[in-house]
């Protein structure tokens, strides 16, 4: 992984136009945060966080700073929200030790990160699905009154279960995390409200990708509260679930390239060549190794580059290529 630090920073969302979620009124800039610097699938990055507050005095937002933009990292954490969730993924899902967790991640994703803090991670994941929310988070919630709740999960696929994420975007603060083998409109509503009662707190905002389950809770049970659809949100969601897979596919690839015989076979071993006489076979193809070697090297970038789909591409010119060569 690159050692290059990407600097972002996180401003008010575009698509609320600088107007405040709750009233609608006009939010004015109040300072940038002193920066967090973790760890995500891409690199190290730097989030450099802008807070807002709505100019309205009469607004129950007023004077609060915030910012309502989804968060890419917990607060203290060295690793990505994205990073969390797939470890909880891997650990309560697909039942993953950490050591195995540890040797997945590294070689999917080059992302180096230690067992103890796998462990960490999942100490806390439990801590979450068991509702034992720690003291410093239910006084911040108590004493604000107030909750922008930020909904982050998927419908659950053919293995039966899916993990969410809540989230208090004026507290930055996760709520609650659950496994679900349904996410429909009660199930979610249901769960809203466990978080509202549990926390004292009024619901002022929500803030999700587009999921017809989340929308129809909203429209459903809450119709006056604000909705905020965050699309880089949801296509964050679905490029991380992409990103698993073309991780597999990298993996795969790889793996088939590296057990080829002209790449494993023993460096003294020689055969008899047609027009070269007997000679090493990793000699003979030592162009060819260095060429297979080379393909098989690529990185992934965020919504512009899969390194297991250009392996592929690069494989398949290449034997197209190959194949010319021998029929000619």
């Amino acid at each position: 992984m690159s050692s290059f630090v990407d600097i972002q920073y996180i401003k008010y969302p575009k698509e609320l136009d600088r107007k405040c979620l709750s009233c609608g009124s006009s939010v004015g800039f109040l300072y940038p945060s002193g920066g967090h610097e973790y760890t995500d699938f891409c690199g190290k990055i730097k989030e450099i966080r802008r807070f807002y507050c709505c100019m309205n005095p009469d607004c129950e937002l007023h004077a609060k700073p915030l910012n309502p933009s989804p968060l890419n990292v917990l607060p203290f954490k060295q690793f990505s929200l994205g990073i969390f969730k797939w470890i909880a993924q891997e650990a309560k899902l697909y039942k993953q030790k950490p050591a195995q967790i540890c040797e997945r991640i590294q070689d999917q994703f080059g992302v180096k990160i230690s067992e103890s803090t796998i462990r960490n991670y999942i100490n806390d994941i439990d801590v979450y699905l068991s509702n034992q929310i720690d003291k410093r988070t239910i006084q911040l919630l108590k004493a604000q009154g107030k909750i922008i709740l930020a909904l982050d999960g998927q419908n659950p696929d053919n293995k039966g279960s899916a993990l969410w994420l809540f989230v208090d975007l004026i507290s930055n603060r996760v709520l609650k995390i659950v496994i679900l083998e349904s996410a429909d409109h009660l199930t979610l509503y249901t769960l809203v409200e466990e978080i509202l009662t549990f926390y004292e707190g009024e619901l002022t905002g929500l803030v999700s990708d587009k999921q017809s389950s989340i929308v129809k809770m909203r429209d459903t049970y809450y119709p006056e509260v604000p909705h905020q659809y965050c699309h880089f949100h949801f296509l964050q969601n679905l490029w991380n679930h992409i990103e698993v897979k073309d991780g597999h596919l990298h993996k795969t690839l790889t793996k088939a390239v590296n057990n080829l015989y002209i790449l494993t076979v023993s460096k003294t071993s020689k055969i008899f060549f047609e027009g070269i006489g007997k000679a090493s076979i990793r000699e003979v193809f030592r162009e060819v190794e260095l060429a297979l070697r080379s393909l098989v090297k690529a990185g992934t970038k965020k919504f512009e580059r899969l390194r297991g789909v250009k392996v592929y591409e690069r494989l398949s010119l290449y034997v197209e290529e190959m194949e010319d060569v021998l029929a000619n």
